[in-house]
């Protein structure tokens, strides 16, 4: 690949995509948060209450069932409400990929945002979104609806592959 390779996207994610980031790249803290309410739950319902454990069990799969889906309904108006609010969550950025560099971010108000390649802790492909990871909670989305064309989205996925470790990229083929 050609060492001066550059694909320029400009990013600025919808509701539904800023929404779908901040669920999903933190799934794996949810998932620990709502174990830890089960087994709570469970506890306290079996010594304060003295239920038999298997009614406590299915007590709270009744609860869990009704929970998770208010909360995580509860996150997206949140975050809907901010995205709302936050005209910077809506601003379009400019990225610039540059083959065995960086990501190079320059917002539209021409602040300048260097990212080095090394500083990627995880990219992840998905269906429509390429996810950076830049720790196991911060994350940020580029949309595939971004790239010109097939072409451009299979230089970045050979950019990915030749400048993050391979165990922790993700990628469709």
């Amino acid at each position: 690949m050609d060492q001066q390779k550059r694909i320029v996207a400009k990013v600025g994610l919808t509701e539904k995509e800023a929404i779908f980031l901040f669920l999903y790249s933190r799934k794996n803290l949810f998932i620990i948060l709502f174990i830890c309410a089960y087994f709570i739950y469970l506890s306290f319902l079996y010594f304060a209450l003295g239920l038999p454990l298997l009614l406590n069990i299915q007590a709270c799969a009744v609860m869990l069932m009704f929970t998770v889906p208010i909360v995580l309904l509860s996150l997206a108006f949140i975050i809907r409400k901010e995205y709302r609010r936050n005209s910077k969550l809506r601003e379009e950025t400019v990225i610039t990929f540059i083959s065995k560099d960086a990501p190079h971010t320059r917002s539209e108000d021409k602040s300048n945002n260097y990212v080095d390649w090394k500083h990627v802790y995880a990219v992840k492909e998905l269906k429509k979104n390429f996810i950076f990871y830049f720790s196991p909670f911060s994350a940020t989305m580029i949309p595939k609806r971004c790239f010109k064309s097939e072409e451009e989205i299979d230089i970045i996925r050979e950019m990915i592959s030749s400048s993050v470790d391979s165990d922790k990229v993700k990628l469709k083929e």
